[in-house]
C-alpha cells in the first residue's frame, strides 16, 4: 500500500493486474481509490486457456527463470472457479463517491496450426 500511496501522492497511473478474483480481495485497492477519489476501470478481457498457457510459459522463457514452473492447469481453473464478476453498483454503494466502470476487451486470436502444437 505505501507503494500505491506513492504514486497516488505523485499523480501517476495505478493498473493493478487481475490477480484479484474475489470482490473481497479488490477492496483494499477500492477503498484506496475510494479515499483519493481516483476512478476504477475494469478491463475485462478473456483469452481462451491455451493463449494463457502460453504467456505464461514465455514469461519465464524470457526471464530466463529456471528456478520457477509455469502455471500448473488447475491454478487456471481455480482462479476461473473462483472469479467474481466486477460489480460497480455494489462497489459504489460500498465506497460512496467512487466511480467504477468496467470495459470489455475482445480478444482476437489469429487461428495457427503452429500455435495449436506448442503444447
Amino acid at each position: 500500500m505505501k507503494i500505491i500511496n506513492n504514486f497516488i501522492q505523485d499523480g501517476r497511473t495505478l493498473i493493478i493486474d487481475g490477480n484479484y478474483p474475489t470482490h473481497e480481495s479488490r477492496f483494499p485497492y477500492l477503498e484506496k481509490c475510494a479515499e483519493y477519489k481516483m476512478p476504477v476501470f475494469f478491463l475485462k478481457v478473456s483469452p481462451p486457456y491455451n493463449l494463457c498457457r502460453h504467456f505464461s510459459h514465455m514469461r519465464l522463457e524470457k526471464s530466463n527463470d529456471t528456478s520457477r514452473e509455469p502455471l500448473s492447469a488447475s491454478t487456471f481453473k481455480k482462479y476461473n472457479k473462483t472469479y467474481e464478476i466486477p460489480d460497480p453498483q455494489m462497489y459504489e454503494a460500498k465506497y460512496p463517491g467512487l466511480k467504477v466502470f468496467t470495459i470489455n476487451v475482445p480478444t482476437v486470436i489469429y487461428d495457427s496450426k503452429t500455435f495449436r502444437n506448442i503444447y
